[in-house]
């Protein structure tokens, strides 16, 4: 018990420290403002709840969470469905709660932790044959991503797309079933962007960004004059031209653009890097797992967040067309924060149930994860 209390201290601080760099990178990012403080200390607020909050949601242990998976997932799913009909619209989108006009709650940042936990109970479950977890799995990813689709949030929509990806190719599923999804993910892509015209103007401008510089090529055109900037070892912090004065959402969906140009190449290829440890961190974590749950819980809590973001960072360096999607830990934002929290701390409580005291007895089955 003290060596698990450690380990769960242990990981508090690294995520605390993580996310006093990103209050820094927020900082650095609107320090030409009128209220430079603002938006760092706001963060720094939701950074110390979501520190506590992942320390709570750690401690329980894992049965708990698997015992109220459906539960969970369809209070989560509820709030997508409310969030339509009651929620606020911030540039086209409507997809957060106001409480009091002040605080401003994202469901779908919320859900991924709940969303993940679902599928992991779904693929484990052995009393199911392969087709029928596969068609329950698919259902389930495809009900999520379609209503947050709906908002419309596609950004938000191809993280829990990879998410259903990844506990499909984790559970083992041949790759000729893999395959599938891409053969659906098309063309519901394509009928989004038919739909869309925002969708459609930003692919235009990111196909050729100078000849819309002043409309839907403006974003791809500031990430470029953003990262030049920041040269290999980047301005003062607290010194970031371009991210304040040019650079949109430089505090939240542009957070990279305006990290490299604060801390240069260096630091955005720290940070690059620093995610995909994170994979491998959690797959060694998925290895000392308990049950089957637990394991592709805790990979997949880790992978998820890496893929969200390498899809900020492809899109902050102009490889990927723009899209609303926050710097897990860097970005500013509770939502998003706790939305992080709540996955890792259903991480580490999965990771604690592989430790002697809680499944000394516990054997592999024959059909164990492997990772």
């Amino acid at each position: 018990m003290k060596l698990r209390n450690q380990s769960f201290l242990n990981t508090a601080l690294g995520l605390s420290i993580l996310g006093l760099g990103g209050c820094l990178a927020i900082y650095s990012a609107r320090s030409f403002g009128e209220n430079p403080f603002y938006f760092a200390f706001r963060q720094l607020l939701w950074l110390g709840s979501g520190v506590i909050f992942f320390l709570f949601l750690a401690r329980i242990p894992f049965r708990y969470y698997e015992k109220n998976a459906w539960l969970l997932a369809g209070i989560s799913f509820s709030a997508l469905i409310l969030v339509l009909v009651f929620g606020t619209t911030i540039n086209g989108m409507r997809g957060w709660f106001s409480i009091g006009g002040k605080v401003l709650l994202q469901p779908s940042e919320l859900a991924k932790a709940p969303y993940l936990l679902l599928l992991s109970v779904i693929a484990s479950n052995e009393s199911m044959t392969s087709k029928r977890r596969f068609l329950l799995l698919s259902g389930t990813g495809g009900a999520f991503c379609g209503i947050i689709l709906l908002q419309p949030d596609f950004g938000t929509a191809s993280v829990y797309f990879a998410g259903l990806a990844i506990v499909l190719f984790v559970t083992g599923f041949r790759y000729r079933i893999l395959a599938l999804l891409p053969a659906v993910a098309l063309p519901c892509t394509v009928l989004f962007l038919l739909n869309h015209e925002y969708a459609m103007a930003r692919i235009a401008g990111y196909l050729n960004p100078d000849a819309h510089l002043y409309g839907s090529g403006w974003h791809i055109k500031q990430f470029q004059y953003t990262l030049a900037h920041g040269g290999l070892f980047g301005s003062d912090w607290g010194g970031a031209l371009w991210s304040n004065a040019y650079l949109p959402f430089s505090h939240s969906d542009s957070a990279f653009a305006a990290i490299v140009e604060s801390g240069g190449g260096a630091g955005g290829l720290l940070i690059l890097g620093g995610f995909l440890a994170m994979v491998w961190l959690f797959r060694e974590m998925a290895l000392s797992g308990g049950n089957n749950t637990a394991r592709i819980l805790i990979f997949s809590a880790g992978a998820v967040c890496a893929v969200q973001a390498l899809l900020h960072i492809g899109v902050n360096t102009a490889l990927l067309p723009p899209t609303g999607l926050t710097l897990p830990i860097f970005s500013y934002g509770g939502s998003s924060l706790f939305g992080t929290m709540a996955a890792f701390g259903m991480a580490c409580s999965a990771s604690s149930s592989g430790c002697p005291s809680h499944s000394g007895t516990e054997k592999k089955s024959a059909n164990t994860v492997e990772f």
